[in-house]
């Protein structure tokens, strides 16, 4: 795979479940190291149904006119959201599928992003 051949599209209702198991997978990795330092008992006490709510994110913020994803032969194989708030421009929720991580895809779309924010007026970016 080429990053090359990976295009970054604005997110339509056809993508966001894909991005919604994207960012599930992803974040499963972090919360699998929560539950080895916390226990697997205090992380479900306090992380409670942290699935239902980055699935509720993920869809939120890709539905804000300021998602995108990034397709390889019409599959999302990742995604990325943005914000801007006059000269600030903040990197929202984003990630790359499993199967297509150490490609450059995840560069790709954050310089997409960045792009983006400098176009509507940011001169710094979080």
């Amino acid at each position: 795979m080429e990053k090359d051949s990976v295009i970054i599209v604005p997110t339509e209702e056809k993508h966001i479940e894909d991005c919604v198991r994207i960012a599930l997978q992803s974040w499963s990795i972090i919360h699998e190291e929560y539950a080895r330092r916390l226990g697997q008992k205090l992380h479900d006490r306090i992380m409670t149904d942290w699935e239902a709510e980055k699935a509720k994110e993920v869809r939120a913020k890709q539905r804000s006119g300021n998602g995108y994803v990034a397709l390889l032969d019409g599959n999302v194989v990742g995604f990325i959201s943005y914000n801007v708030q006059g000269e600030l421009g903040t990197i929202g929720l984003n990630a790359v599928d499993a199967a297509c991580r150490g490609h450059g895809i995840a560069g790709k779309l954050h310089a997409f992003v960045l792009d983006k924010m400098r176009s509507e007026g940011a001169t710094v970016a979080k």
